[in-house]
């Protein structure tokens, strides 16, 4: 599968964060908006942070980049959906897809939604058939446009909308995101935002599900994967996502996929 930054379509699965929350698969967030299209008709079990939602129709699940979901098959231990095609993409994709609305208003003005597609889920099979095949970046984003608008315009079967997580933790969250060339710790974190350590750590995990140490390590080797593709000197790469030895990002680089970063890069 192509990278997001490639053709706005497509994220590779080692880019997910899974969590430990004993659903059976995989209960993840990550930093671009995704779209779930399911139209096998077996019954769903979509989670968002803890809501729980059931299904026996097709759905579109939309999220906001680092809200925690996961969605899977009731009755098969929680597996992967039958029938579904997943593309990931951020504002700027759905700015130039050609369509009135923006992805708050998709949202319902929450972080995650669902959609129920029983009145047009035939089309939508047939435009997430279609961007599947697809390498051309220009025309994946005319048919996603195409589907937000096909949503947008049926958003009276909007099922669910989820509220957006703390506006202090989506600070914390763009904070990490600005300083990846720095040092990063609980303790400094905090101060910067005028809180225990223990409090941030806390609300933290409660928002998101992830420790907020391993949150910034994901941030810094996301980072890193997306400099590497646009062929950043590796030296680069270890200043910007502000790791402090070489030998240190290599082996954390090697760990989480399996490549080094020299063979990542090519």
């Amino acid at each position: 599968m192509e990278s997001f930054e490639d053709y706005g379509q497509g994220l590779k699965v080692d880019e997910f964060r899974s969590l430990d929350r004993n659903t059976g698969g995989q209960f993840h967030l990550h930093p671009h908006y995704e779209l779930l299209i399911c139209t096998y008709p077996p019954t769903i079990s979509t989670i968002l942070c803890d809501q729980r939602v059931v299904t026996d129709y097709p759905i579109a699940l939309l999220v906001s980049p680092f809200v925690p979901h996961y969605a899977g098959t009731v009755g098969d231990d929680g597996g992967c959906l039958k029938r579904r095609t997943v593309l990931y993409f951020g504002e700027e994709v759905v700015k130039d897809c050609g369509i009135s609305v923006g992805t708050k208003d998709l949202l319902g003005g929450g972080a995650a939604c669902i959609y129920d597609m029983r009145t047009y889920f035939g089309r939508m099979r047939e435009y997430a058939e279609r961007v599947e095949q697809m390498t051309d970046s220009r025309e994946a984003r005319n048919l996603l446009g195409l589907m937000l608008h096909l949503m947008w315009t049926h958003r009276e079967r909007r099922l669910v909308v989820m509220n957006r997580p703390d506006d202090y933790i989506l600070k914390v969250i763009d904070y990490v995101s600005a300083n990846l060339d720095r040092k990063l710790t609980a303790d400094i974190i905090a101060a910067d935002f005028f809180v225990s350590r223990d409090k941030l750590k806390k609300d933290f995990k409660r928002s998101t599900y992830t420790n907020i140490g391993d949150f910034v390590q994901e941030m810094r080797l996301n980072r890193a994967k997306e400099l590497l593709r646009k062929k950043v000197p590796v030296n680069e790469v270890i200043r910007q996502c502000g790791y402090e030895s070489s030998s240190y990002f290599f082996k954390r680089f090697k760990e989480a996929t399996g490549k080094t970063p020299l063979q990542f890069g090519k």
